[in-house]
Order: structure tokens, then sequence, then C-alpha cells
């Protein structure tokens, strides 16, 4: 995605976010109980129900802790607009943004397409970045994409 340049480059260090890990934990929860409200035999509820608590561990681990493989630690979009991503192994890898990537004021789902990877989400709310790097990367990506969704 060509881009036109920009003054500086936007450093994107996420934390973790105590919303994210809230949200992902209540749609898990209803997930669970709707498991155990369906009349299936009890070893395919426990089976389904292991399953979803799986989800929810491995959900909090990549996107809220950062800490798994497919984690991304790090997003520098650079005045030239070009994109670096660093994963939670510490590897450089260039990237792109995809086109089904989510923007809304109070929450960013972007879609990165890695060069030598396969694509990755990265998951930023108002409490994973402060509001004016949200800002700041909203306004980039309306710029660069030609968007005319509110922001």
């Amino acid at each position: 995605m060509s881009s036109p340049g920009f003054a500086a480059s936007l450093r994107v260090t996420p934390r973790p976010s105590a919303i994210l890990a809230l949200s992902l934990g209540a749609a898990h929860l209803l997930a669970l109980t709707s498991v155990f409200a369906v009349s299936l035999p009890l070893a395919l509820k426990l089976a389904l129900g292991a399953a979803v608590l799986a989800s929810l561990c491995h959900a909090v681990y990549v996107h809220v802790l950062l800490q798994g493989r497919r984690s991304i630690r790090e997003l520098i979009w650079t005045s030239s607009g070009a994109l670096l991503v660093k994963d939670a192994h510490g590897r450089d890898w260039d990237a792109h943004v995809c086109a089904n990537s989510f923007v809304h004021p109070r929450l960013l789902v972007l879609r990165l397409s890695l060069d030598k990877g396969s694509p990755r989400a990265m998951v930023l709310l108002p409490d994973s970045v402060t509001a004016d790097v949200l800002r700041q990367l909203r306004v980039r990506l309306r710029l660069t994409s030609g968007a005319s969704a509110d922001s």
C-alpha cells in the first residue's frame, strides 16, 4: 500500500489491555454458559467447555499479554510510509495494512500482512495505547486508505 510521507515516524507499543481482557472473559463466559445450557451428552459438553477455555487462554496470551508467537509487540509507521512490525520473539517484519482492518474511535483491529509470514492482528483499545497515538494511527489509516468512515 503506497502512502504519503509524514512529518515523523509513529511508534505504537501496546500495553496489556484490561478492557480487552474483560471483553474476552465475558464473551467466553457466555459461550461456556450456552455450551452447558444445550442438551448434549455430558462428555460432549465437557469437551466443548474445555475448547472454550482453551480459546480464552490463547486469546488472552496472544492479544492481552502479548506473549504468543503471533503477538505484535511494536509497530513503527515510518515517515516515508513503510510499516515495520516487531513480534514477541524480537523479529522485525515489513508489513502492510489489510483492507479488512477495523477502525473505530475506541477500537482498532489492524490486520497486518507480513511480507514473509502469515497475516497478524493487532487489537488496540484506549487503555492499550495513549489517546494521541490512537488518534495519529486513525489519521494515518484514513489518509493512506482514503476511507470515509467517521473517527
